[in-house]
């Protein structure tokens, strides 16, 4: 009897070793997959970071403060007749210490470019993030009646940018124009400090908004 009971022991054992073993591969294999698939995300996350919709003919081009490559290509997208104007949001620097916003320095950069001052509007309200700039821009399409925007800014930003305006301007049709140069290469942004520190800006930024406001990236 004593040898029968210890024959049923090791084979319980056996079974209990067996699944064990078989639900340690199966984590082990769910880990790697998911090691994976962050990975390939990570690594990818331009394609998800960056929106660059076809452009299409629009009321105004709405150029996001302040960065000269953003003026620049909405610059560009106003002579190639996109839109009839070139909004510019006004963003301050208080808390830099400065006493100028945005727009004392982004439209007289614009103009250098070519823009004609009666193409040129500016919010009415100083802003201090991407929420503040629809928000002051939702003011102008109602004032307006303008239906459809093109919003330019940096590619790391195009999503948050285009959600939020979408979110608080849903009136409007809103398409996103990602500058083609700078600092930033999204495609191997894991190169250089900037496209690191941008990344992992935007991606807190993102979550930030969902959280906050509501708005799903």
């Amino acid at each position: 009897m004593l040898n029968i009971h210890w024959e049923n022991d090791r084979g319980t054992r056996y079974l209990v070793l067996r699944v064990r073993h078989s639900g340690c591969l199966a984590l082990a294999a769910l880990l790697c997959a998911g090691l994976l698939a962050l990975t390939l995300f990570t690594l990818r996350i331009d394609r998800f970071l960056t929106v660059d919709d076809p452009l299409a003919p629009a009321d105004a081009i709405v150029v996001l403060a302040s960065n000269p490559s953003r003026i620049e290509h909405a610059v560009a997208l106003y002579t190639e007749g996109y839109a009839p104007v070139v909004a510019f949001t006004d963003a301050t620097y208080k808390d830099a210490g400065l006493t100028c916003s945005s727009a004392r320095i982004d439209v007289p950069a614009a103009q250098a470019l070519g823009l004609p001052g009666d193409a040129v509007v500016i919010t009415g309200d100083e802003v201090a993030s991407t929420y503040d700039e629809a928000v002051a821009v939702r003011a102008l399409v109602t004032e307006h009646g303008w239906q459809r925007l093109i919003v330019v800014t940096d590619p790391f930003h195009t999503r948050r940018a285009v959600a939020t305006f979408r979110a608080l301007i849903p009136e409007a049709t809103v398409t996103a124009s990602a500058t083609p140069d700078g600092e930033y290469d999204p495609q191997h942004w894991w190169r250089s400090e900037e496209g690191v520190m941008a990344v992992i800006t935007e991606v807190g930024k993102l979550a930030f908004y969902w959280v906050t406001y509501g708005i799903a990236p």
